[in-house]
């Protein structure tokens, strides 16, 4: 019996942590959706303004200002602006088709975030690894799975053991009408049945449950070691998409810059246009590859949570109840 709940409990562990896994799976599709719906804004504003580059570039043409080629180059820019706007249309609809799959429910026209993260992140690696290993469900799991193991090599060992049954029986009559009618009987039986198993098959048994222990014990530890793994390679990936995004917000800062003296220089006849617009498109990628990065370090801080087990409790998601004996 002690075995049998040890197993339930590890089997409510082990659905725990497959909910923590496809938590993660629903928050990197939100993050992806979102990033992509970003991008989506911003190229098809880019769009836009590169349709009215295009249009005074054939203007000057046509006054003879500037030349043919300058028109492709910027007909070149146009188009790959609409191959990435069509890559990011086809991200959208494949991660609506993912979040519908995870959810049951499309996402909505507005992508909020209702719970960031950050707050909940121990800054220390090591901290975290403490408390994933006190708590995850994973290593919970293991733990209930070694402990009905235990429960069944004790079970297995008391075939050694003999068996004791008792009866006991009284009886008291009294009939005066007849010869001695009074009748008092009282009897106590223990029996004792002990097998013994010749062949080894007994200590067979009692050796393959020990085994078994051993092998849950070992998947205990090897639950620790990688649970701590994912949380330091979680941390990596968190410190180097920060490193990242603090770049990519210089060089976007940079790219504004540059396309601000660009500006100067075209009014000043220093530049021509078509170098304007390259420098315009310029910064709508260094603006793009900083959304890159912002969900990137995102990514990164839920995986934390993930990894140590506790992103659906940070994420405040609540379960419907459901009885599985009363399922038909």
């Amino acid at each position: 019996v002690k075995a049998a709940r040890a197993e339930m409990k590890a089997n409510e562990m082990s659905l725990q942590d497959v909910r923590e896994q496809l938590a993660l799976r629903t928050v990197e599709t939100f993050t992806n959706l979102k990033r992509v719906r970003e991008g989506l804004v911003l190229l098809k504003t880019q769009r836009q303004t590169i349709k009215d580059y295009l249009s005074r570039i054939q203007t000057l043409v046509d006054e003879g200002a500037a030349d043919e080629a300058e028109y492709q180059q910027a007909r070149d820019v146009s188009v790959i602006l609409d191959n990435f706007i069509v890559d990011y249309e086809g991200q959208e609809k494949a991660l609506e088709s993912d979040y519908m799959q995870l959810t049951g429910a499309m996402p909505d026209a507005e992508l909020m975030f209702t719970a960031l993260p950050g707050e909940n992140l121990p800054t220390d690696v090591d901290e975290a690894i403490v408390q994933a290993k006190e708590a995850h469900p994973l290593i919970n799991a293991a733990r209930f799975q070694s402990r009905s193991a235990q429960f069944d090599m004790d079970a297995e060992k008391s075939a050694y053991i003999p068996r004791f049954d008792g009866e006991l029986s009284y009886l008291k009559s009294e009939k005066r009408d007849l010869l001695g009618g009074e009748l008092e009987d009282g009897r106590a039986l223990v029996r004792m049945n002990w097998e013994f198993e010749t062949g080894g098959a007994q200590d067979a048994r009692v050796q393959q449950r020990a085994q078994e222990h051993k092998a849950a014990i070992a998947r205990v530890d090897e639950a620790n070691r990688q649970i701590e793994k994912d949380i330091r390679v979680a941390y990596a990936q968190l410190e180097t998409a920060q490193k990242q995004l603090e770049n990519q917000k210089k060089r976007q800062d940079l790219n504004r810059k540059l396309l601000d003296t660009y500006n100067e220089q075209f009014e000043g006849a220093r530049i021509s246009l078509l170098q304007l617009m390259q420098a315009d498109n310029q910064l709508l990628l260094t603006k793009l590859e900083t959304l890159n990065a912002k969900s990137r370090m995102l990514l990164s801080q839920y995986s934390i949570l993930a990894a140590m087990g506790r992103l659906q409790n940070a994420l405040n998601v609540e379960l419907a109840s459901h009885d599985l004996r009363r399922t038909p």
